[in-house]
C-alpha cells in the first residue's frame, strides 16, 4: 500500500530523473568537471536542510529548475508530468533565452522582489549554491578575475531583492558572499552583469 511518504518520495526521483536526462550533456559553468545535475539537486538539498523547506511542489520546481533554460524542456513538458504548479515556479525563475546575457541578468536583479514566495525561496538557494560552486572551485593560486568579482556583486544585487524570504538562508548566502574574492578592489555601482 502506498503512503504519502512513498508518493511524495517518488514524485520526487521522477523530477530527479527527469532533471538528470534534461542535464545528461549540460556542462557545468561555476563547477567544472562537476555534473550539472549536481547543481539542482543541490539547490534542492540546501533549500530542505538550510531553509526547512518540506513543500514537495517547491522541492520539485527546485530540481527542474534550469531544465528549461539549459536543458531543452518546456513549460508544457513540466506542466504534463508534474503539474501546473511545479511548472509555474519554474516559469518565475526561467531567464528569457531571446535577451542577452546582460539584459537577463538586469532583469533578475529588476524582478526578484516580484517572485512569488516560492519562486523566491528557489532563486535564493540557487544563487546561494552557485557562488558555493565557485568558491570550491576557484583556484586560489590565482587572482579572481573582474568576471568572478562581478558575479558575486550581481547574485548579491539579486539576493537584495529577495530579502525577508528566509532569513536561514540569506544569513548562509551572506556568509558566501563574504568569501567572495578579495585580489581585486570592486565595488558595484548601479548594474553589474
Amino acid at each position: 500500500m502506498k503512503t504519502l511518504e512513498s508518493i511524495a518520495a517518488a514524485r520526487l526521483l521522477a523530477a530527479v530523473d527527469f532533471a538528470a536526462v534534461s542535464h545528461a550533456y549540460t556542462a557545468s559553468t561555476h563547477a567544472p568537471g562537476i555534473p550539472y545535475i549536481n547543481h539542482p539537486i543541490a539547490v534542492a538539498h540546501v533549500l530542505a536542510q538550510e531553509g526547512d523547506v518540506a513543500d514537495l511542489t517547491l522541492l520539485c520546481a527546485a530540481m527542474l529548475h534550469d531544465t528549461v533554460e539549459k536543458g531543452g524542456a518546456t513549460e508544457e513538458d513540466l506542466r504534463q508530468q508534474f503539474g501546473a504548479p511545479v511548472a509555474a515556479i519554474v516559469m518565475e525563475v526561467t531567464d528569457d533565452p531571446a535577451l542577452s546575457e546582460s539584459e537577463q541578468q538586469r532583469r533578475q536583479v529588476e524582478d526578484a522582489a516580484q517572485l512569488s514566495h516560492p519562486a523566491k525561496l528557489l532563486k535564493l538557494a540557487d544563487k546561494l549554491c552557485n557562488l558555493r560552486d565557485i568558491v570550491a572551485a576557484r583556484d586560489r593560486r590565482k587572482p579572481a578575475s573582474h568576471d568572478t568579482v562581478a558575479h558575486f556583486d550581481w547574485c548579491a544585487r539579486v539576493v537584495d531583492g529577495l530579502r525577508g524570504v528566509n532569513p536561514g538562508l540569506e544569513a548562509a548566502f551572506d556568509v558566501v558572499y563574504a568569501q567572495r574574492p578579495a585580489t581585486i578592489q570592486h565595488t558595484c555601482r548601479g548594474y553589474c552583469g
